[in-house]
């Protein structure tokens, strides 16, 4: 009777961990995007929709603003430094002069294109409803002022924020992608709800809460 005949087997392979996919929970306590319900620092940006550069070809007509540090802003705020860049506009650290030791502020200039521009007023136009008669919610960010700027590159909307933190982004880079932790990522759901449920009662839609990059943290 023949033998059977041995089959070779192969080294198994070692199985690389792959990154957890970063948690969905909304700022540590403020609604802090750009997707018409609420921040500064915009849900857009390269190709997978987030960026903190602004690409050098887009300062031309309909495009960028170029702001230079130490230039005054309608005659009241003053650029101390950048603070990032989406797509549609660049964010930049103000002093407001007209507010003596005041804090300071998070300044928006979008493009000049005319679509950008529709999409601004828009989000003025959502940002007063939700501020109407000086209502305001400690988990909904807060803007403080509007205003058109004229520059090389057209007519510019800016808008102004209350200052905050990183990302939500950059708090799950520094867990290094294997989740928040439990006591925090319940912190971070408790207060993006109660941002949800204040710009709902206003008759506000969120429609990007599940991107970690549109989420700002505040302590």
């Amino acid at each position: 009777m023949p033998k059977p005949r041995r089959k070779n087997r192969r080294p198994a392979a070692k199985c690389k961990k792959k990154p957890q996919k970063p948690a969905r929970a909304r700022s540590a306590s403020r609604s802090y995007s750009y997707s018409r319900s609420g921040s500064y620092s915009e849900s857009e940006g390269s190709s997978d929709g987030h960026s903190d550069e602004d690409d050098p070809r887009d300062y031309k007509r309909g495009g960028y603003h170029p702001v230079m540090p130490y230039q005054l802003y309608n005659a009241r705020y003053r650029v101390l430094s950048k603070l990032g860049a989406g797509a549609f506009s660049t964010v930049w650290l103000c002093a407001d002069e007209k507010v003596v030791s005041g804090p300071l502020v998070a300044m928006k200039v979008c493009k000049s294109k005319k679509s950008v521009a529709e999409q601004a007023q828009d989000e003025v136009m959502l940002f007063e409803q939700m501020q109407q008669n000086g209502r305001s919610s400690p988990f909904v960010v807060k803007m403080t002022d509007h205003f058109w700027h004229t520059g090389p590159n057209g007519r510019h909307k800016c808008m102004t924020f209350e200052v905050m933190g990183e990302n939500l982004l950059a708090l799950v880079k520094y867990y290094d992608y294997n989740g928040i932790p439990l006591p925090l990522c319940r912190r971070l759901s408790r207060h993006t709800l109660k941002g949800l449920e204040y710009i709902h009662a206003c008759g506000v839609i969120h429609t990007d809460v599940g991107s970690p990059a549109n989420d700002r943290l505040d302590r």
